[in-house]
């Protein structure tokens, strides 16, 4: 038998009439102000982006919501700062921490990650980057300042996206 949950309705890409959008949350709200879902379309046209306050942790295993800076090159010797949030499967894109919207979004379905050697951008500076690979092997690199916060973003995208390693199971001789 199959369970329906009646209270949740999907919405098309446009708000129906009687429905608003609440700017904080990025939910409909009908008139007698239930929630009810909302487009992902809505979403990636301007309304409200998700946030993690407003993410709905799921009972899943390896649901994770995470944020942070990170950084990504502008061109060889350049880099520019991003603020990341990992919500479920998904990494949002800001350019600043208490923007509204989001500048894109990457779904980590299907990629793989790979863990760089750090870089030294000049004499100073050292980062610590790491790879995500893309169907398709479209390669993001993303860079941190500390290899500490490198390792929290890798083994929080590893847990979303269900990594393992050979070598966490078997001992090669």
């Amino acid at each position: 038998m199959i369970s329906v949950d009646t209270s949740a309705v999907r919405l098309p890409n446009r708000v129906a009439k009687g429905l608003t959008i609440d700017p904080v949350s990025g939910t409909a709200k009908e008139k007698c102000l239930r929630d009810v879902i909302m487009s992902p379309t809505s979403f990636l046209n301007g309304s409200a982006s998700p946030t993690i306050k407003s993410f709905a942790t799921s009972t899943q295993e390896n649901s994770v919501s995470f944020e942070g800076e990170m950084l990504r090159k502008a061109n060889e010797t350049k880099l520019k700062k991003y603020w990341y949030c990992l919500l479920g499967k998904e990494l949002y894109v800001y350019k600043q921490k208490t923007d509204e919207k989001h500048k894109s979004m990457h779904s980590l379905s299907g990629i793989f990650i790979k863990d760089d050697i750090e870089e030294f951008m000049d004499s100073k500076t050292c980062v610590y980057p790491f790879s995500l690979i893309f169907p398709g092997n479209k390669v993001r690199t993303f860079y941190l300042p500390e290899k500490e916060e490198k390792k929290k973003w890798m083994d929080a995208i590893k847990k979303v996206i269900g990594y393992s390693n050979l070598f966490d199971f078997y001992t090669i001789k």
